[in-house]
């Protein structure tokens, strides 16, 4: 499984991201982080 994190995932393209991560085959989310 691929392990992945997203940075700005409050913001639109964040989301869209987390969403295409949660569907995708052999894609995990490992982290979601907006600003520090």
């Amino acid at each position: 499984m691929r392990r992945i994190a997203v940075v700005g995932a409050a913001g639109r393209m964040g989301k869209t991201l987390i969403e295409a991560v949660q569907q995708a085959p052999g894609a995990g989310l490992t982290a979601a982080v907006d600003r520090p």
